[in-house]
């Protein structure tokens, strides 16, 4: 009887260590998420992080290919507008969801690293192709 009471009590601590782990884990991805929504929104208001000077850009074949919808989105810009809006509403939703779900669930880096990619390479076409999605 003392050892089930004494294994059960074993149990209980491995239980509470691992419980401790996760809610440290919880706050440092918590607390990572909040720092990358702040750097996020200072590069917003001071564009700390875009290119300041001319840029030769080059030639770009898709936009060939798309040239119809292109000039269609030219001459409807309220469409244009409200293509662009509900694109960044969706992908700002879709981001959003994920680092929460991340954060309150998650048991591993990969969501977070694929986003860090994905931004910085984003990054780097916007700086190539000098495209600035308010323009």
């Amino acid at each position: 009887m003392e050892n089930e009471v004494q294994v059960n009590n074993n149990m209980h601590n491995d239980a509470d260590v691992a419980d401790s782990r996760v809610n440290y884990f919880t706050y440092i991805r918590g607390s990572l998420f909040i720092i990358s929504l702040i750097g996020i929104f200072l590069n917003t208001i001071y564009g700390f992080a875009l290119p300041h000077g001319n840029i030769e850009c080059l030639v770009d074949q898709s936009f060939e290919y798309t040239k119809g919808i292109n000039d269609y989105f030219k001459h409807h810009l309220g469409m244009k507008h409200a293509l662009m809006i509900l694109s960044s509403i969706l992908l700002d939703f879709i981001v959003v969801y994920m680092a929460v779900i991340w954060v309150l669930r998650g048991k591993s880096w990969r969501l977070y690293t694929a986003l860090f990619i994905f931004f910085t390479f984003r990054y780097c076409v916007q700086v190539i192709y000098n495209c600035f999605p308010y323009i």
